[in-house]
């Protein structure tokens, strides 16, 4: 059987994405500068709904133990 968890869209912070991919923040921060001028800057601390969606779509989505 194929469960696959699904992702809630919604503001993320640098830590809590680097939560889902479960690697560090400082590598996060390096996988995210290749497309930095795709993203455009964050708002505050968090990355929109937007940017989220952008992250996901080059970074693939994250895998989740159900």
């Amino acid at each position: 059987m194929n469960q696959e968890k699904e992702f809630v869209i919604h503001p993320y912070t640098h830590k809590e994405l680097a939560g889902l991919y479960n690697v560090s923040r400082r590598t996060f921060l390096k996988w995210l500068k290749p497309f930095a001028s795709d993203l455009g800057p964050r708002i505050g601390n968090f990355y929109t709904t937007r940017q989220v969606e952008i992250i996901f779509d080059k970074l693939g989505l994250p895998s989740i133990a159900v």
